[in-house]
């Protein structure tokens, strides 16, 4: 027995040793296999997005809603979480094919709209293309968007730009993260309705006719992507002077048009076929009253037309012009002793310049 005790000393002292080069030796290896903790990326206080598709169909919110709470979810608000009068706002509007996608911005204030049509995307490509295009207008006015996104990014950008372990070649500069690449849609017409009001130029270069100025306001209807219906009313007035006196003429008339409509950025335009009528109040003021007497007569005249418009804008407000070529099958002429000294009748021209807002 006494030839075992040094022995089992010597294991017992070794077995101590190595618990304590256990014991300082584990904390520093959970140390290296934790992951590093990653930095806060929340900014408390900051605003969040308000989602409202409540004016779309419902499977058209829910396969949006889908792709957007992938990609920006962690800054929408929850449908049972309050909103805050800071927090920003990006809405869908649905009528028909049409989808208005606008944007609220909280700080500072600022508006962003887009229209899309769902007719120029694939069935199943038209959810995420209406998605991306509403975090691209969010992003465009929100802070915290424009973080999330970078945020997500960061990641995809280190994991591309670190060099393999075993490579010995220099590794090219990281590409540049494509975050987005949903090709934009073409420029879609406006289906918002105008009021314009113009000041115009007729006239009837027939013999006899008359050129009168006034002014018009119109009322244009986007009927689909592709038509346009307009009504209008205008008043408009001239004389001719004659050897014996002055002869005056007042026309009232509207106008209907149905015909085509496009846009370019920032411009609309329309081509249309219609008809225009209306009364026209002819007075004669003969120089000699004494002697001659005057007279005056409302005679309708009516025609049809064709007519061209062009819009040019952003926002709500725009500048606009007008061309109108008709042609007067019922006429209204005035005379005096058997002769006529004014004349609505045959071809005329029409010229207007103004201005309108969409409604």
């Amino acid at each position: 027995m006494t030839g075992a005790d040094p022995a089992r000393k010597i294991l017992v002292v070794l077995g101590m040793a190595a618990l304590a080069f256990a014991a300082r030796t584990a904390p520093a290896l959970a140390d290296d296999a934790a992951p590093p903790a990653e930095p806060p990326t929340d900014h408390p206080g900051e605003p969040r997005v308000v989602l409202d598709m409540s004016a779309c169909p419902p499977d058209t919110a829910t396969a949006v809603l889908r792709i957007l709470a992938i990609e920006i979810g962690d800054v929408l608000v929850e449908p049972r979480q309050p909103v805050s009068s800071n927090d920003d706002r990006l809405s869908y509007a649905c009528d028909g094919n049409l989808i208005r996608i606008t944007a609220d911005g909280s700080r500072p204030a600022a508006r962003f709209e887009r229209t899309l049509s769902l007719s120029d995307f694939p069935a199943d490509a038209a959810p995420r293309a209406l998605a991306l295009a509403g975090i691209e207008a969010i992003a465009t006015l929100s802070p915290t968007v424009r973080r999330h996104i970078q945020a997500r990014a960061r990641p995809i950008a280190k994991a591309k730009a670190l060099p393999s372990a075993t490579s010995t070649v220099e590794t090219p500069p990281p590409p540049v993260v494509v975050l987005y690449d949903a090709p934009s849609p073409p420029a879609t017409p406006d289906s918002s309705s105008t009021i314009t009001l113009s000041a115009i130029w007729r006239r009837f270069p027939t013999a006899q006719g008359i050129s009168a100025w006034g002014g018009r306001v119109a009322v244009d209807r986007p009927i689909g992507m592709r038509f346009n219906l307009a009504l209008d009313l205008d008043v408009v007035a001239g004389d001719r002077q004659l050897p014996a006196g002055e002869v005056a003429g007042v026309l009232i008339s509207g106008g209907a048009s149905f015909g085509l409509r496009g846009q370019w950025p920032h411009v609309a335009y329309n081509l249309a076929v219609g008809a225009r009528g209306g009364v026209a109040r002819l007075v004669g003021h003969p120089r000699d009253a004494a002697s001659v007497a005057g007279s005056s007569a409302i005679l309708p005249w009516a025609g049809p037309m064709l007519s061209g418009r062009i819009l040019a804008g952003r926002g709500r407000l725009f500048a606009g012009a007008t061309m109108e070529i008709g042609m007067a099958f019922l006429e209204a002429k005035g005379t005096a002793n058997g002769d006529t000294v004014m004349a609505i009748r045959g071809v005329w021209v029409s010229l207007g310049l103004g201005a309108g807002i969409r409604l």
